[in-house]
């Protein structure tokens, strides 16, 4: 039983037979294994890797098995390792099995994979195509025509391996934390604001998560079509409902868009129909002016004046109760935009 729940592994170890040279991988895992039962004596941390690889590094069904049941792959490179594609294939198989097992990007932007580089090489395309984090590298450059391994025992080693071991644990605890939270039954698209409702927004969305509901988007909006309009409509898509703030200032104009991205969002959702709620000042910009002032049959769309930040609040809770005691038909995931 692994320290995550739901795997059977806490971490894959992929590396190729040359990287073990020496003994390198053996002490590396040693290292890392005794370093992680520090922080917590009681738990048990699993790490799989093959321990039969031989020159010709086959991946085997076996090996595939154990890849897409653990929670975290570490990727050992070496240049005899990256030129076998060992690596890489481990590393995109992984990728490939991580939604089924919670997904492969963290919902704070981490990623359950860790690049360790005990040896420079020459980092060409394929390499940034496949291995695109930040990694840890167990060396220095003394000076720019030199390099020195960092070996175990020694305190280069120890310090750089510490390093990576505290990150290790914090996603691992992280993960365990997302393991024992229940999956969000309703999602909510919460549309951009502008500076005068930035801080409603934050607070509608940190109370939408306390609440258990997934708040969309929860990235950045390209600042050019057609990138915006594709990722305005995907979100959308997975929607039961949007929330619009409109006030006096207009969002930004993004490339090849005539529409500010406030206008343009609320737009969106009506053109796909969704039921809507729109937080609005005393004054708007006139492009949402004349927006709001349009007839638009197609979906419910409640216009409210909140006087305060509760009152925002007290009508977000009450719609979101009324979803979840009625959910969207043919949608076992309603979704908030």
């Amino acid at each position: 039983m692994a320290f995550v729940q739901r795997f059977e592994n806490d971490i894959f170890i992929s590396y190729a037979h040359a990287d073990n040279t020496e003994g390198w991988v053996d002490n590396f895992e040693k290292r890392l294994a005794n370093r992680l039962q520090q922080f917590d004596r009681d738990a048990r941390i699993t790490i799989w890797r093959d321990q039969k690889l031989g020159g010709a590094d086959i991946f085997t069904d076996k090996i595939y098995q154990q890849l897409k049941s653990s929670a975290l792959l570490i990727s050992i490179l070496s240049p005899n390792g990256f030129d076998s594609n060992w690596c890489q294939q481990e590393r995109q198989r992984f990728e490939q099995a991580a939604p089924s097992t919670g997904g492969f990007r963290l919902d704070d932007d981490r990623i359950r994979a860790i690049k360790v580089v005990p040896t420079p090489f020459l980092y060409d395309e394929r390499l940034r195509d496949v291995f695109s984090t930040l990694g840890y590298e167990f060396y220095e450059r003394p000076r720019p025509d030199r390099v020195r391994r960092f070996y175990s025992p020694g305190p280069e080693f120890d310090a750089k391996l510490d390093e990576l071991a505290q990150e290790v644990w914090d996603l691992l605890n992280h993960l365990c934390a997302l393991a024992k939270s229940p999956k969000p039954d309703l999602s909510i698209y919460l549309a951009t604001a502008t500076s005068d409702f930035q801080e409603w927004r934050d607070a509608a969305a940190r109370q939408l998560v306390a609440w258990n509901c997934r708040v969309l988007p929860d990235k950045a909006l390209p600042n050019a079509s057609p990138a915006l309009r594709n990722s305005i409509q995907e979100s959308l898509s997975q929607c039961a409902l949007s929330v619009h703030f409109a006030g006096p200032k207009p969002g930004f104009v993004a490339e090849d868009e005539v529409e500010p991205v406030d206008v343009l969002q609320l737009d969106r959702a009506r053109a796909q129909g969704l039921d809507r709620i729109v937080f609005r000042a005393p004054a708007l910009h006139p492009s949402m002016d004349v927006v709001l002032q349009q007839e638009n049959p197609r979906g419910s769309e409640d216009r409210i004046q909140p006087p305060t930040l509760d009152v925002l609040l007290q009508s977000l809770e009450d719609r979101i109760s009324s979803l979840r005691s009625t959910p969207a038909s043919g949608s076992a995931l309603p979704t908030v935009y």
